[in-house]
């Protein structure tokens, strides 16, 4: 077994706890108008899949992750599924409160026809959204892309896909582009050359790359390789450019998932926008929102994160916003305007319900 894999494997047991209870409560809300002769093989089809959730995702590390890729993809599936069924058999359990009817299969129908409906959003382009920000002079008619969360190694998400992205990026001539992290899910060796078209990414001024948690999970020089396809790599630093006098700092810190590699590894956003420089507008690339906590004594005018993919499928938004203070868009924490992308790709399931995958444009006025 892989360090990898012993790292998740407490979590993985009770998380499959959990989701073994719920799928046993699926089984029960939705099975009761069902015929007989059904119950059975229904539920030992449950219990498969349910299992496979667990094995596909420690298949997704292991060393058999080629050989069992049929697993894991089942597994990815099912997890949406699953997510999109739990949500309308919520829904059937209130109503059997109050209406007695003979349907109580019906949330399986739904859940399949937004499962269809959720694939197709996956797998259309991300959309292009502009947001207009208020900036000082420095920041006038400066225009910078974000994508996040690419997650190159996910079924779909490979080097033409990517290849087709940096096109339509190229086309909106940013003056800077910005990876907030996330960029591959996959072994290091396997998936790096699938991040060539990004050396075809041509901002006028810069590209900046910072890491996400899924680099560090997946291991490998992931800040190397953004190197060799011209980034720069902000780990706990910054870059300050001139305009007319005026002075932006770009800034970046790793995920703050590097803590567990050790004591000589750090996440400070304190010591990526400290400067003596007099700095007139300060952008903070971060992977998570939450990082903005751990703002202490340096100024911040715009965070911009990613991580949470504005919850992927509803209802999984519900939890992401216990462990993260915004899962989209906008909001202004402590004095800093924070930024959370949906994400450019996605996570497990090829499925995007309620949300968008996303290339955004920031324009200052």
């Amino acid at each position: 077994m892989s360090p990898g894999q012993r790292r998740i494997l407490l979590p993985l047991a009770v998380f499959t706890t959990i989701l073994g209870l719920v799928h046993w409560f699926i089984y029960a809300v939705t099975m009761r108008d069902v015929p007989n002769f059904l119950a059975a093989p229904f539920l030992i089809f449950m219990v498969a899949a349910l299992i496979s959730m667990p094995l596909g995702l420690i298949f997704s590390h292991g060393v058999w992750r080629k050989r069992l890729l049929p697993v894991t993809y089942f597994a990815f599936f099912w997890i949406g599924f699953f997510f999109l069924t739990f949500s309308f058999v919520i829904v059937q359990f209130v109503l059997s409160w109050f209406v007695d009817h003979p349907y109580s299969y019906w949330p399986w129908a739904a859940a399949a026809v937004t499962c269809a409906w959720s694939v197709f959003r996956a797998l259309s382009p991300p959309r292009i959204i502009t947001h207009e920000i208020e900036g000082p002079a420095v920041m006038k008619n400066l225009t910078l892309v974000q994508i996040s969360d690419l997650h190159i190694g996910m079924p779909f998400l490979n080097k033409s896909w990517l290849a087709r992205q940096v096109a339509r990026i190229n086309e909106l001539k940013p003056d800077f582009i910005a990876i907030t992290g996330d960029l591959a899910d996959g072994p290091f060796d396997e998936v790096s050359p699938e991040l060539a078209p990004l050396a075809n990414l041509k901002p006028k001024i810069k590209k900046f790359y910072v890491t996400g948690n899924h680099e560090f999970i997946r291991g490998g020089d992931w800040e190397k390789r953004l190197k060799e396809l011209g980034f720069t790599v902000l780990h706990n630093t910054h870059e300050i450019f001139d305009r007319d006098g005026a002075k932006l700092m770009i800034a970046g810190v790793p995920d703050r998932v590097i803590v567990s590699r050790g004591r000589n590894f750090e996440s400070s956003p304190s010591k990526a926008l400290a400067t003596t420089t007099d700095v007139d507008y300060r952008i903070l690339l971060a992977h998570e929102p939450t990082t903005v906590f751990n703002l202490k004594n340096e100024r911040c005018d715009l965070m911009l994160a990613g991580h949470t993919h504005g919850g992927q499928i509803f209802p999984f938004a519900l939890f992401v916003r216990m462990a993260q203070p915004v899962v989209r868009g906008f909001k202004e924490i402590n004095g800093t305007l924070v930024f959370a992308h949906m994400g450019t790709g996605f996570w497990g399931p090829p499925m995007r319900w309620l949300t968008s995958s996303e290339i955004v444009r920031f324009h200052w006025q």
